[in-house]
Order: C-alpha cells, then sequence, then structure tokens
C-alpha cells in the first residue's frame, strides 16, 4: 500500500502475516556534505521524536501512543557511506486483534505527519522550543 503524506513524500506498507503487529518505517535520506551538517540532522531528528505543535511535551507523546493501544514509536540516524539516514518508525497492533476491529493506520499515519511535518515551533519568530532543543542538543552530544 503507498500513500502519499505530503508532495514528494510517499510511505510504503508492506504487510505481514507473521506478526500481530505492524511497523511502519520511514526513512529521509540525503548526502552529508560536512560533520556539522550530520550532527545538525541528528540533533534534529532527536528534536523531533520529542515534541511537536499538537503534542509539545513527550508525556503528550506516550498518551498518544497509550491511545494507539500502547503504539511504539521512534527515530533513529543512520550513516551509510557518504549518505546520512533519519528514520522514524512505529509499530502498532493490527486491526483484527483489537474490540470491533478498529482501524489503527489512519491515526497512525496522522500521528507520524504531525511529528515529522509539524515541529513545535515556539515565540514571535517560530523558532524552536529552547529548553527541548539544549535538552536534545545535550543529549546529542554526550
Amino acid at each position: 500500500m503507498r500513500i502519499e503524506l505530503v508532495k514528494g513524500v510517499n510511505l510504503n506498507i508492506i504487510p505481514s502475516k507473521q506478526f500481530k503487529t505492524t511497523r511502519i518505517f520511514i526513512s529521509f535520506i540525503k548526502s552529508i556534505e560536512s560533520k556539522k551538517e550530520l550532527a545538525e540532522r541528528a540533533l534534529l531528528a532527536n528534536y523531533l521524536e520529542m515534541c511537536s505543535q499538537n503534542y509539545p511535551t513527550q508525556i503528550d507523546i506516550a498518551r498518544k501512543l497509550s491511545q494507539m493501544y500502547g503504539a511504539s514509536f521512534g527515530s533513529s540516524v543512520d550513516r551509510r557511506g557518504n549518505y546520512q539516514l533519519i528514520n522514524f518508525s512505529i509499530d502498532y497492533i493490527e486491526s483484527k486483534y483489537l474490540v470491533g476491529n478498529e482501524d489503527l493506520l489512519s491515526g497512525v499515519i496522522e500521528f507520524l505527519k504531525e511529528i515529522i511535518f509539524n515541529p513545535l515551533k515556539v515565540g514571535e519568530n517560530k523558532n524552536f522550543d529552547e529548553e527541548t532543543f539544549t535538552r536534545q542538543k545535550n543529549n546529542t552530544i554526550t
């Protein structure tokens, strides 16, 4: 199944009968020109995982994942040769195991779109949240 998240960004879902959960894995691949760019993209991935406009705290994200029957979400950064990948993944339970066969897919897609394309920006200049950004910067450095 292929879903266009935004123009030019497609999500491919490959179903499996082997597991009771479904994993959606999204990668953004870019060639890296400098170590600074590598660090900036790693910091960006960490920041996006922690907050968004509709989920401004980690607690808000945890609550939303709990509402989706304990879905598991995370981001990671990989390097392959001269390319860096920012990855987002989410695991959620198959609809057939839920009462009434509730379909979580649309909610999961909306959650991913929110996290990836709607980062938490505050203030007059709409900058990243300074406290969260600094915490993630310190976590990335150590």
